[in-house]
């Protein structure tokens, strides 16, 4: 077992089960303000994004091609999920 590997494959299931549950919310509920966020729900999402986007991109050199850092309106990281998340981390 790869210890690395296993907390990557677990933060890629609990965002993508966030999102999920996120994406099933009315729009106006994504901008309720609830204990334990930052922010604004949707804002939350936008900050868990926009750091896994900035930790990527530090990683790998290499910019993220559709950033949403800063983009706290409508239901940006809900609408905008990338297809690449269809597939469990780690396949290509």
């Amino acid at each position: 077992m790869n210890p690395l590997r296993e907390m990557f494959l677990h933060h890629d299931w609990a965002t993508r089960t966030l999102f999920d549950r996120c994406r099933a919310l009315p729009a106006a509920d994504l901008q309720q303000t609830v204990p334990g966020t930052y922010g604004t729900i949707l804002g939350t999402l936008v900050h868990l994004v926009s750091g896994d986007q900035l930790y990527l991109e530090l990683m790998t050199g290499k910019p993220e091609m559709a950033p949403i850092r800063g983009e706290v309106s409508h239901r940006s990281p809900c609408s905008r999920r990338p297809s690449s998340w269809d597939r469990p981390a780690g396949k290509p």
